[in-house]
């Protein structure tokens, strides 16, 4: 914001709605953040997790072949709506279904509850993400957002496995369930400040 002729700030230089876009900015490239972060983790360790419950490896591969599929075709379905009004209630939406499927990895979940678990969680991710992106683009700051919002991806994917394996190393996964659908909530909520509190848009 420029000074006026005589050196003064312009009125209402330094209120609420002027620091809008960046508090937003920020929760946007948490919301990335701990979006990744939880995700990576979880799936690295799908697998094991699977394992710890006592269903067999070649029905745990069966499972999540299906759930990369339910990934590609959930993709699909986010290219085909395209840029919408609704794209923040498909983003909260998203992460709760998200964080839900998490959650049903509690227990050691049979095989048709993995499955269920699996299917969701892959699904939601591919959703949510194009979403979570053209949110932060739709912001002020153009190719410095983007790759701000690419550093939280790298560094997201970075420290999700690692925490993970910190949290179950003693062989039980509960803490590192928790934690990472808690990341999803707390995802969530970003999101919601990202979307300026509005989950349906005036215009696509």
């Amino acid at each position: 914001m420029y000074p006026t002729d005589d050196g003064a700030t312009p009125p209402g230089a330094d209120t609420p709605a002027a620091k809008r876009p960046v508090i937003r900015f920020a929760a946007g490239l948490a919301a990335l953040f701990c979006f990744y972060v939880a995700l990576s983790g979880v799936w690295t360790f799908m697998g094991k997790i699977s394992a710890h419950a006592g269903n067999a490896a070649g029905s745990t591969s069966i499972v999540l072949s299906v759930a990369t599929g339910a990934g590609i075709a959930s993709a699909l379905v986010a290219t085909l709506l395209g840029e919408s009004r609704l794209r923040g209630l498909y983003l909260v939406g998203g992460l709760a279904v998200m964080a839900a499927a998490v959650a049903l990895l509690l227990g050691g979940p049979g095989l048709v509850q993995f499955l269920v678990a699996a299917v969701l969680f892959k699904f939601a991710w591919t959703f949510v993400l194009p979403y979570l992106l053209s949110g932060l683009a739709a912001l002020p700051g153009g190719s410095h957002t983007m790759n701000t919002a690419n550093l939280m991806i790298g560094g997201g994917f970075a420290l999700g496995p690692i925490l993970a394996g910190v949290l179950s190393n003693s062989g039980d996964f509960t803490t590192m369930i928790v934690v990472d659908a808690v990341l999803l909530l707390v995802a969530l909520v970003l999101a919601v400040v990202l979307c300026g509190g509005r989950l349906v848009l005036d215009h696509a």
